[in-house]
């Protein structure tokens, strides 16, 4: 099992009367470049959180990660994947976050971009995501179908 940077992302409850972290809620399934033998490569994920003005049930966690290989030694292939922040769901015993549907052709949950830029997290803004990459050359994907949570826009630039 990964750790530090290259474990999966994890969620915990926090009661907001004491600011204290109230316990485990559930793991996200994905890990950074799950091919590198230990430690791993690097950077691991980074996140960016967005929500519809505070409603409690709109919490999305967006992650880029290396998809495979160490992108502080090189320039490797980035993921990009979504999580509804306040779902939890049981897959094989474990508690886990709900992966969004987020793939601009519809079909998965997760959108392999291309050349993963490290240290620049997404960003979100009027309902788009922004990802910079090493694909020197802008890709722009509109929304998929009716289950996609939004598009996608991917900046290349060197």
């Amino acid at each position: 099992m990964p750790i530090g940077e290259n474990a999966t992302i994890k969620a915990y409850n926090y009661k907001k009367a004491s600011s204290r972290v109230a316990g485990f809620r559930a793991n996200g399934s994905d890990v950074a470049s799950a091919t590198v033998p230990a430690p791993g490569g690097m950077p691991g994920g980074l996140m960016t959180v967005s929500s519809n003005a505070g409603i409690k049930t709109t919490g999305v966690l967006f992650a880029t990660f290396p998809l495979n290989g160490n992108a502080n030694q090189g320039i490797v292939d980035g993921r990009l994947v979504a999580y509804d922040a306040g779902t939890v769901v049981t897959l094989n015993g474990q508690k886990q976050l709900k992966r969004l549907r987020i793939n601009p052709l519809g079909n998965s949950d997760y959108y392999n971009y291309g050349k993963f830029s490290k240290f620049t997290p997404p960003v979100v803004a009027n309902g788009m995501v922004y990802v910079p990459t090493y694909n020197n050359h802008p890709d722009v994907n509109g929304p998929a179908d009716s289950g996609s949570i939004g598009s996608v826009i991917l900046y290349g630039f060197k």
